[in-house]
């Protein structure tokens, strides 16, 4: 028997249907998606005994709806990776040479203070320059991901490194023009006229913006894909501009060049929300 949602589940138990059991045996949670993705999806989860036996979208009015009912295939079977057999479940200490698969073992007080000594001893006899945090936590959440390892780092004097070569670029680019200023609505992209997608493959890494662009590229609108390879995005696109990789810049530069002695610049709005 699948349940969905906690008032189901109290009121099964209230009416004797699970009478002889200490627990709910099979039921649906709805949660949110914690992978490092843009789309946020709103998720079913099927739990069955404590353990889950499928993931999908949740479909209920509380849902984002930019889930719009479906999700990727990897958080759909998330349920294999979780109970793999060659899941790594507890820290392993290497006890044999490099790349000899030699492993034992550990707790996690056990690494943790083998680490804390290493940490110590490095910066004993090299100084804190010695030792490089590079950190990237992706899905860990603010607080381990920007507050908690960063401020140690720092306690420790240690040099500080972009912690990711994922996007650090872009969001630098982004806090230095816009600050906190919050991004578009999705759902404006329907309503576009024009869009263009710059070095992104919405088909691998944010799934959900591809019937918005079907949308509206049926409605009329331009699709301008600026990316080195052939993508399935820029197979559809009006304009693909297939550009050298690391010649973004002159691209960028050219283009606010020609917007400039056009006066197509915003300069009003460009006033009021960038730094």
């Amino acid at each position: 028997m699948i349940i969905s949602g906690n008032t189901v589940v109290e009121e099964s138990l209230a009416a004797g249907v699970y009478a002889g059991q200490t627990a709910v045996m099979r039921q649906v949670l709805t949660t949110a998606c914690p992978l490092d993705c843009p789309d946020t999806c709103s998720l079913a989860v099927t739990v069955d005994d404590g353990r889950i036996v499928a993931i999908d979208a949740d479909t209920s009015e509380s849902a984002n709806p930019f889930t719009q009912g479906f999700i990727c295939q990897k958080v759909k079977h998330h349920a294999k990776r979780v109970y793999a057999p060659e899941r790594v479940l507890t820290p392993l200490i290497r006890s044999g040479p490099r790349g000899s698969g030699q492993f034992t073992a550990a707790t996690w007080a056990e690494v943790n203070s083998l680490i804390a000594a290493k940490i110590t001893s490095t910066i004993a006899e090299s100084g804190p320059n010695s030792v490089i945090p590079y950190l990237y936590t992706s899905s860990g959440g603010v607080l381990s991901g920007s507050a908690l390892a960063p401020a140690l780092f720092e306690r420790l004097g240690c040099p500080d490194v972009q912690h990711t070569i994922c996007a650090s670029t872009v969001s630098a680019a982004w806090d230095q023009v816009f600050g906190s200023m919050l991004g578009a609505d999705p759902f404006d992209l329907e309503h576009s006229e024009l869009i263009v997608v710059w070095g992104a493959n919405p088909m691998a890494s944010n799934t959900h913006l591809l019937p918005l662009l079907t949308a509206a590229t049926k409605r009329g609108a331009k699709l301008i894909v600026v990316d080195p390879r052939r993508t399935a995005v820029a197979a559809r696109a009006d304009l693909h501009l297939a550009i050298r990789p690391g010649t973004d810049v002159v691209l960028a530069y050219a283009t606010t060049r020609l917007l400039n002695e056009r006066g197509l610049i915003a300069t009003e709005f460009l006033a009021a929300n960038t730094v």
